[in-house]
C-alpha cells in the first residue's frame, strides 16, 4: 500500500459538523444558526435602532466613567470625546498657569464647551434615543458645529487643535463606512471654514486657513477610501490563501480530502470523545483487485476507477460524513453518529456494494471490490487520530486475510 506518499499531500475542509448524528444513514440535521457580531455596512446604510437597557439617574451619570465592554463603536468613541477634552484641557490650563503661551483663557472656555458636549453625549449614547444612523449623523452635526464655535470664540487660542475635525471625520469613515465619513468631511470643512471667515485672527493667515481646510476636507476621505482599498486588497489576499490551502488539503486525482484533511477531522471527534459519549467511527479500506486493473488495462483506468470509488463512496454515506483517499488505493471515511455496531456493519455492507457496482470501461471481465476495517469510537485502545487509523487499519487486514470484499468492526 503506498503510504508514504499521502505524508506529503495537504488536508480539505471538513464538512463534518460538530453535532452527534442519530444514525449512520439518518439525513443530516442543519446545525443551529450561530450568532454573529454585528458590523458596520461598508456603504453607511441605515442599521436598526439599537435597545439599551433602562438606566437610572447614578447610572446615567457615570456613563462616561464606566469601563463597559464597549471600547469600540459610539460608546468608546463618546468616552474618547469627554476624556479627550479632559486631557487637552489639563494640557492647557497648565501652559495657561505657566505663562508661557500668554493668555489661554479664550480656549480654556472652549475646551470646557466642548468636553461638557462630550460628558452629556455620553448619557445620550448610553440611553439609544433614534436610530443607529439617526444619532449618527446628529452626533457629527454636533462635534463639528460646536467644534466650530468654540473655534470661533476662542480668538486664535485653539489653533494647535484643529487636527480634530479631521481625525473626527476620519473616525467616523472607519467606523461607520464612507458615506459617514464624506458626510462629516463635508460638515466639519464648512463649520470650520465659517468660524475662520467670522473671526479677524484667523483671516490674517488665510494661506495656511485654506490649507488646514483643504485638509478637513479631503484627508479623511482619501484616509477612508484608502482603508476600503486595502481591506479590498486583504480580502483578495484571504481569498487566495483559501484557495491554497484547500489545494493544500485536497487529494488532486478524485478532490477527496487527503490524509492531512482526514487527520484534522479525526482528531477532532476522538477529542470530543474524551468529553462526552460521541459515537463515530473510522472506516479503513483497501481495494481489492486494482493492481489487475493497472496491469490490464493500464494506470489510466486505474485512475478513472479511483475516481469512480470515490464518486462512490460519496454516494454511500452521508454529507456530513468525510471520505478521504489515503493513497494509492486506501480510502478512510470519518462518520459521527454512529448509534452501534450493527449501524457500523449495514454501513459497511453498502460500501461494499457501492464498490462492487463499478465497471471498468472495455473490460467486463474486470472487477474491483474492498475490504474494510472499521473502529468504532470511543475506543479503549484509541488515544489519538493515528490509533483510530491503526485499529481500523488492523481490522482491514483481517478481513482481507479472511478472503477479501468483507468488512471486520471493533468491539
Amino acid at each position: 500500500m503506498d503510504r508514504a506518499a499521502a505524508a506529503d499531500e495537504a488536508e480539505v475542509k471538513s464538512p463534518l459538523p460538530p453535532s452527534t448524528l442519530p444514525l449512520p444513514h439518518a439525513p443530516l440535521a442543519p446545525d443551529p444558526a450561530q450568532g454573529l457580531p454585528s458590523f458596520p455596512h461598508p456603504s453607511g446604510a441605515a442599521s436598526p435602532v439599537a435597545t439599551a437597557p433602562r438606566l437610572g439617574l447614578r447610572e446615567s451619570l457615570t456613563a462616561p466613567f464606566r469601563t463597559a465592554s464597549h471600547r469600540e463603536g459610539e460608546d468608546g468613541q463618546a468616552r474618547l470625546r469627554f476624556l479627550g477634552s479632559v486631557v487637552i484641557g489639563t494640557l492647557y490650563l497648565i501652559a495657561h498657569l505657566s505663562g508661557a503661551f500668554g493668555e489661554l483663557t479664550a480656549g480654556l472656555q472652549g475646551i470646557v464647551i466642548y468636553g461638557t458636549y462630550g460628558y452629556l453625549w455620553c448619557i445620550v449614547v448610553a440611553h439609544r434615543p433614534f436610530s443607529d444612523e439617526q444619532r449618527r449623523i446628529l452626533c457629527i452635526c454636533l462635534d463639528h458645529s460646536i467644534f466650530g464655535y468654540v473655534l470661533y470664540a476662542s480668538q486664535g487660542d485653539l489653533v494647535p487643535l484643529v487636527f480634530l475635525p479631521i481625525s473626527i471625520s476620519l473616525g467616523n469613515g472607519l467606523r461607520y463606512g464612507q458615506k459617514l465619513g464624506m458626510i462629516s468631511s463635508v460638515i466639519g470643512f464648512a463649520c470650520c471654514a465659517t468660524a475662520m471667515l467670522l473671526n479677524p485672527s484667523y483671516r490674517s493667515v488665510i494661506e495656511v486657513m485654506v490649507g488646514l481646510l483643504l485638509a478637513i476636507l479631503l484627508v479623511p476621505m482619501y484616509g477612508v477610501a484608502l482603508n476600503l482599498k486595502l481591506q479590498a486588497l486583504a480580502k483578495a489576499a484571504q481569498q487566495r490563501a483559501d484557495v491554497l490551502e484547500e489545494v493544500n488539503r485536497t487529494d488532486p486525482l478524485t478532490g477527496l480530502a487527503n490524509r492531512v484533511g482526514l487527520l484534522r477531522v479525526l482528531t477532532r471527534l476522538v477529542e470530543d470523545g474524551r468529553d462526552v459519549a460521541v459515537q463515530g467511527a473510522v472506516y479503513y479500506l483497501d481495494l481489492d483487485g486494482f493492481k489487475k486493473v493497472n496491469d490490464t488495462a493500464g494506470h489510466e483506468a486505474g485512475d478513472q476507477v479511483l475516481i469512480d470509488v470515490a464518486v462512490a463512496l460519496r454516494k454511500a454515506v452521508r454529507s456530513s460524513d468525510l471520505v478521504a483517499r489515503l493513497g494509492g488505493d486506501e480510502f478512510a471515511i470519518v462518520v459521527r453518529g454512529m448509534a452501534s455496531r450493527r449501524d457500523a456493519l449495514s454501513l459497511g455492507e453498502n460500501i461494499l456494494t457501492a464498490v462492487q457496482a463499478i465497471r471498468i470501461a472495455g473490460h467486463p471481465g474486470l472487477r474491483v471490490g474492498t475490504s474494510i476495517g472499521a473502529c468504532l469510537l470511543p475506543h479503549e485502545k484509541v488515544c489519538n487520530p493515528d490509533d483510530a487509523l491503526n485499529v481500523a487499519d488492523h481490522l482491514m487486514y483481517q478481513a482481507k486475510q479472511a478472503g477479501k470484499a468483507q468488512i471486520r468492526v471493533s468491539g
